[in-house]
């Protein structure tokens, strides 16, 4: 939204027009100091609900993995998994108990962590070293095309493939270390992972299965009222659930017939009227 090419401008009058959340850079600057700190809190908080909590706390797990090879006793990583669980926690529901923000707070404990670990590493393991250096200049990133949303309410998950890759090389520079530093043990890790990602596959695959058996009873169903002469079609809502998140990613009809996109599906099988309830 920050470019200025005619297809961001015309979208950026359609959000207005539709009264969905959306400041122009004026609006931005005549903001006091105040009101900017909010936006961008509001900003950053909407990404600590995805796969960024699970990042850190893989850094963290890695760091205490390389800290118990180091000879760091039980309770230390006992303790060290409390607190970077207790940190994600924080991160991802402090709002609910707090009567003030502390997102970008914890965005800069973040960096000052991976600053600290590079810092501590540095004369004694220069290879940790640079990889603390390669995740904070990714996190560094990744804080960048956050900000780049400031002018707009939130991005749909589909929208947000550059978040994902980037997250996604900090994990894959932590497997290629973890793999390393496990020596012979790396093949329980990839056996572990490869089949994390086969069960995960499998649920895709079966959630993808179920929605296209709800799509065609559906179709079916339309067929049958409107063969029945009727004008105003009625679906049953669960044809658009799912239980894998993403698959639902787009706006879904709902009851009210007036209302996008009923409206679209309405015009799409030729009906005055498409009901989901």
């Amino acid at each position: 939204m920050l470019y200025f090419s005619p297809g961001h401008h015309k979208r950026a009058q359609v959000w207005q027009e539709l009264g969905m959340p959306f400041w122009t850079l004026g609006d931005i600057m005549a903001m006091s100091i105040g009101e900017k700190i909010q936006r961008l809190s509001q900003t950053f908080g909407a990404f600590t609900t995805g796969a960024l909590p699970s990042v850190i706390m893989l850094c963290a797990l890695f760091v205490l993995l390389e800290r118990v090879k180091a000879g760091m006793s039980k309770i230390g990583v006992a303790l060290g998994i409390v607190l970077a669980l207790a940190f994600v926690l924080l991160m991802k529901h402090s709002w609910r108990i707090l009567p003030f923000d502390m997102i970008l707070v914890y965005f800069a404990i973040i960096f000052g962590t991976l600053w600290g670990l590079f810092r501590f590493y540095r004369p004694s393991n220069p290879h940790l070293a640079y990889l603390f250096v390669k995740i904070l200049l990714a996190f560094s990133l990744y804080s960048l095309l956050v900000a780049f949303t400031l002018q707009v309410g939130g991005l749909a998950a589909r929208a947000k493939l550059c978040y994902a890759l980037v997250l996604f090389l900090i994990v894959w520079w932590l497997y290629e270390e973890g793999l390393l530093m496990l020596g012979k043990n790396a093949k329980k890790l990839q056996i572990g992972i490869l089949s994390l990602c086969v069960g995960w596959g499998i649920f895709v695959l079966a959630a993808c299965i179920d929605a296209r058996i709800k799509w065609e009873k559906m179709l079916e169903s339309i067929a049958l009222q409107k063969a029945q002469g009727k004008q105003e079609i009625i679906v049953d809502i669960k044809t658009f659930k799912s239980l894998y998140r993403g698959y639902g990613d787009w706006t879904n009809p709902g009851a009210n017939p007036n209302e996008w996109p009923n409206t679209s599906y309405a015009h799409y099988f030729g009906v005055e009227k498409f009901i989901a309830k």
